[in-house]
């Protein structure tokens, strides 16, 4: 169960409750330690479940801190215009989708404002969180797509790439 709070130093707040996807976890996973730092796309210490994405054939990668230098709504949506062009080329294709912070924000700012279709061919969802003005964007982890999300097979992680052991 996904439970949201608030607490006014009086009252608890209920403001979003959900249940939490429920597939098959792949069990252990041991991740070689012999892999060489060049062939490793991304390591995070944090995920939703235990998962194995193999075979990936494409990377759509949208590089963070370029976004976050776009100056206009119109620039920043065009970018989620070619996120959408390309989920649908690659449908049914092994695609992984990296990106700024929160996938389907409505706050442009936050990352890249997509709907669910724009996305939904993706087996691999990853939010890249960066240190900026002093603050690091708290991952919503794909809540905003969660109950179409839980149940697909694909994966959500974040990516926070300021912490130690993440990258």
């Amino acid at each position: 169960m996904d439970i949201e709070f608030a607490w006014d130093e009086e009252k608890l707040y209920l403001l979003q409750c959900r249940s939490l996807s429920i597939r098959k976890e792949a069990g252990r996973v041991i991740i070689p330690e012999d892999v060489e730092k060049d062939q490793i796309l991304f390591k995070t210490k944090a995920g939703l479940s235990n998962s194995i994405v193999n075979d990936v054939e494409y990377i759509v990668y949208v590089n963070p801190k370029a976004y976050d230098q776009l100056q206009t709504v119109g620039e920043k949506m065009k970018i989620a215009s070619v996120v959408n062009l390309l989920n649908k080329q690659f449908a049914g294709k092994r695609y992984a989708l990296m990106g700024p912070g929160r996938w389907g924000s409505n706050d442009i700012n936050l990352g890249v404002r997509v709907t669910y279709a724009d996305i939904n061919s993706t087996e691999l969802l990853v939010e890249i969180a960066f240190a900026k003005e002093g603050y690091t964007l708290k991952f919503r982890m794909g809540r905003i797509f969660s109950r179409i999300w839980s149940k697909r097979t694909s994966r959500l992680f974040p990516s926070f790439q300021m912490k130690p052991g993440h990258f």
